[in-house]
């Protein structure tokens, strides 16, 4: 229970006004029970202008009232609760190791989340505040005013409770274990499916959609009979409920005919049925939220687990940076992948205003060396350091500030091109048209019709591969007055020669003074005299092009 107080505790003003508000429904739906019994007791006596009838059109009339009110908090809680979770997990992604996200599939882990915050929201809003504001209250307002009908009935209730339990006791297990496995079912058709979309080339050309197909035909029609199951078990259990509680009125009527429950009005017969409504109808209630919170908790216990994963604490800590940065130092530094020893005591030092290529075979490490670089792999033996800094000791965000990264993939943003290039909002219309005109994407821009302001969509797809690298570049440009690191890992890979040649260039004079490294594999892009840093035998080695 635990490990929802934080989801509590972030909503806890609409919470408590959604749980009072439940305990106020409780308390007048009995009222309006009790004073109904007075009205049909004194129905002869009575008129219109005593206090009792006033009392009890009150409740009539307060109730609906309260409903109203209570649709506010209703409605707004669930979905508060279920983005504040999502938002959480944007918030822990910004300071979780990211040597954790690194190594998830990012299929499993969306499901992950999704399922996650669907669960969280059901077992605290349908689930812990149904019995707070509903059950619990309902129960114990009704069990008050039978104590004061007829203190006798209270054992009948008692054992009442003692049969439902029992009988469904069995019922819920076996509800439990059906929807236990239509979960596992579910998770597996949602990897199927997500899978099928990620990976559509893969699957096309390999034929893979087929067996995958017949998969998850089995396991939707397996899912579609447990389903059916559900209902059936659903149905039995309310059935038998319904029975048992018109056992039980049926009973107090043997009661009143066989003297056993003596001097009860007619008003008070009715007001008990109605009483004995509201004590099991929770019950059954909570029969069924229980199984469902029971599966909810699996899947918000996995979500729990990722919150619990340790931060990093390059992301926590506040030493920045020590600005401007002259050199960074590799000393002993080796990592080994699973068995495989990628890197062994590699020393290394790359200095202000220098331009290091760094080449190797594919699988050799080259991008695990900017990664650790990136303070995104921590576990490596050795140390880094930022001029005199330790790496383990600086704000990561501070050195991120100060580093412009450019990946094969160009990681392009929803929102417009000017948002995209010009991250931080600092360059004027002129300076932003000069870095388009640099990077050779001043053409396109302009045969748009909203220019600059034009939205590019999720990923870029509405973008080459050879414009998104150029929107990369520009961003590269925009920054160039803040950064003191750059890497570019393959950054120039879907460009044709001409753009290429055209687009570094002008790069080229904005790296002066800085520490720039460049991940390729094509040799014959790297000038005469570069300083390379070749990968081999696990080993960084330092040599000029010749």
């Amino acid at each position: 229970m635990q490990k929802y107080f934080k989801i509590v505790k972030d909503n806890l003003l609409l919470s408590t006004l959604y749980c009072v508000m439940g305990v106020l429904i409780a308390l007048f739906n009995t009222l309006n029970v009790h004073y109904f019994q007075q009205v049909l007791d004194h129905l002869k006596l009575l008129f219109l202008s005593q206090p009792l009838v006033y009392i009890y059109l009150g409740t009539l009339v307060i109730l609906p009232i309260i409903g109203y009110l209570d649709e506010y908090a209703k409605n707004k809680l669930p979905e508060r609760i279920y983005y504040g979770i999502k938002e959480r997990t944007l918030t822990k992604l910004d300071t979780i190791q990211a040597q954790k996200i690194m190594t998830s599939s990012l299929g499993t882990l969306l499901q992950m989340i999704e399922n996650g915050a669907n669960a969280g929201r059901n077992v605290v809003f349908d689930f812990y505040f149904e019995i707070i504001r509903s059950i619990i209250p309902t129960i114990l307002f009704s069990l008050i005013f039978i104590g004061t009908i007829s203190t006798k009935l209270i054992w009948f209730i008692v054992l009442g409770y003692t049969i439902v339990f029992v009988v469904t006791h069995f019922l819920l297990r076996w509800l439990y274990a059906i929807k236990s496995k239509l979960l596992d079912n579910q998770e597996s058709i949602n990897r199927i499916l997500t899978h099928g979309v990620m990976s559509f080339l893969v699957y096309r050309i390999t034929g893979q959609y087929k067996s995958q197909i017949r998969k998850f035909h089995q396991l939707t029609e397996s899912a579609a009979t447990q389903k059916t199951a559900i209902a059936l078990v659903h149905e039995a259990f309310f059935a038998i409920f319904a029975l048992l509680v018109n056992l039980i009125k049926g009973l107090v009527i043997v009661l009143v005919l066989t003297d056993h429950l003596q001097s009860l009005s007619v008003g008070q017969i009715v007001a008990l049925l109605l009483y004995i409504d509201n004590i099991y109808n929770p019950i059954a209630i909570f029969n069924v939220i229980y199984v469902q919170a029971k599966l909810d908790d699996v899947a918000y216990s996995k979500l729990n687990d990722f919150f619990r994963v340790a931060d990093d604490p390059g992301m926590l800590s506040a030493i920045p940076v020590k600005s401007p940065l002259a050199a960074i130092t590799f000393t002993n530094v080796s990592y080994t992948l699973g068995s495989r020893v990628l890197f062994a005591n590699v020393n290394l030092q790359m200095l202000r205003g220098q331009i290091y290529y760094l080449v190797g075979n594919n699988g050799s490490g080259k991008s695990t060396l900017v990664n650790i670089l990136l303070g995104l792999i921590k576990n490596y033996d050795g140390q880094i350091k930022f001029d005199h800094q330790p790496a383990d000791a600086i704000s990561l965000r501070s050195l991120y500030s100060r580093t412009s990264f450019l990946s094969q993939t160009a990681p392009v943003f929803a929102g417009t091109l000017r948002e995209n290039i010009d991250v931080q909002h600092r360059l004027s219309n002129a300076e932003m048209m000069t870095i388009l005109e640099n990077v050779a994407l001043i053409d396109d821009v302009q045969q748009l019709p909203d220019g600059l302001e034009t939205k590019v969509i999720e990923s870029g797809e509405n973008l080459s591969g050879g414009q998104r690298q150029k929107l990369a570049f520009a961003r590269l440009l925009a920054e160039a007055n803040y950064s003191e690191l750059v890497i570019m890992d393959e950054a120039t890979s879907a460009l044709d020669t001409a753009s290429r040649f055209k687009i570094l260039s002008h790069v080229w004079p904005a790296l002066e003074n800085k520490i720039v490294m460049i991940v390729t594999h094509r040799m014959e892009l790297i000038p005469k005299g570069s300083v390379l840093l070749t990968i081999r035998n696990q080993q960084v080695h330092t040599a000029r092009k010749g």
